[in-house]
Order: C-alpha cells, then structure tokens, then sequence
C-alpha cells in the first residue's frame, strides 16, 4: 500500500516552522518505513468544524509500506500532526 499525507509548512497562524525542526519531524515520520516520496509542494484550503478557513503550502509526503502496516501509519501520521500542533492532518492511502 501507499499513504500519503500533507506535511505544512507553517503553523495554525501561518507563522513558518523552523526549516531544521520539521525536518527531523519528517525524518522521524518516513524513517521507521524505511523511504519516501517528496512529491513537492502543495497548496490547499481547508474550512474548520467552527467555520475557520486555514490555507496551507505543504510537502506532499508519500510512503510506500505493506498493508500491515496501515495501524502504524495512522499512528505516525496522527503523531506528526500533534508535533505540529495541527486541528487536522491529511491521510491517503491506496492499495
């Protein structure tokens, strides 16, 4: 299988993150899967359950890893989120 998800760039005020920190966040997230796929940078929009509208240029991460693995991917990627203090994060999966 392969999931992909959206790594953003900036925090929930659109203040940047530091380059070196969301490297080491990404670093911890594809490490354990052993590779990724840098698809480049996306934007996007998404609206809140309270009516937020938050924009986003992120990194298009993706992950190839054996269906097995799905339980472990959802965890890294919802563990990611909460290092970036996200309300919401982006998971796809195929295959």
């Amino acid at each position: 299988m392969k999931f992909t998800t959206y790594v953003p760039t900036t925090d929930n005020d659109e203040r940047p993150f530091d380059a070196d920190f969301l490297e080491r966040v990404i670093e911890q997230l594809w490490r354990p899967f052993k590779g990724m796929t840098e698809e480049g940078f996306v934007k996007g929009r998404w609206t809140s359950s309270s009516g937020v509208v938050y924009r986003d240029l992120s990194r298009k991460i993706s992950i190839e890893c054996g269906r097995e693995r799905l339980t472990e991917a959802i965890r890294a990627v919802k563990r990611l989120g909460r290092r970036l203090n996200q309300n919401e994060m982006y998971f796809e999966v195929d295959g």
